[in-house]
This record gives structure tokens, C-alpha cells and sequence, in this order.
């Protein structure tokens, strides 16, 4: 039970993964806009777990 990839590990590990990317890559001048762009980064252009796309990128 406990190594079970389920679709909320996936999204988690992708934010984690960001986050991370953010922390490391970003400036004090971009960080804001980084933080923000997030979700447009992990959620594809289709919305794959919800009905809309903009409610897949809340929820991310």
C-alpha cells in the first residue's frame, strides 16, 4: 500500500519539483511571476482530472 502512484502523488511531486526548480533558479525580481506560473506549468493545455482547465490549474 504504501508505494502506490496515484494521480495526487504525481501532482504533488510536480509542485514539489518546481518549487524546488524556483528556489534555485529564480532572481528576486522574477520570483513572484515564477510562483505565479506554476500551475500554467505543471497542468497541460488539456485538464485531465476536472472539467475545466482553469479549475485543474486552481486546484494545482
Amino acid at each position: 500500500m504504501r508505494n502506490l502512484d496515484t494521480p495526487v502523488k504525481q501532482i504533488r511531486r510536480k509542485i514539489f519539483t518546481e518549487i524546488a526548480k524556483i528556489g534555485f533558479e529564480s532572481t528576486d525580481e522574477s520570483l513572484i511571476h515564477d510562483i505565479e506560473s506554476i500551475p500554467y506549468n505543471i497542468v497541460e493545455e488539456r485538464a485531465k482530472y476536472r472539467e475545466s482547465i482553469y479549475r485543474e490549474r486552481a486546484v494545482a
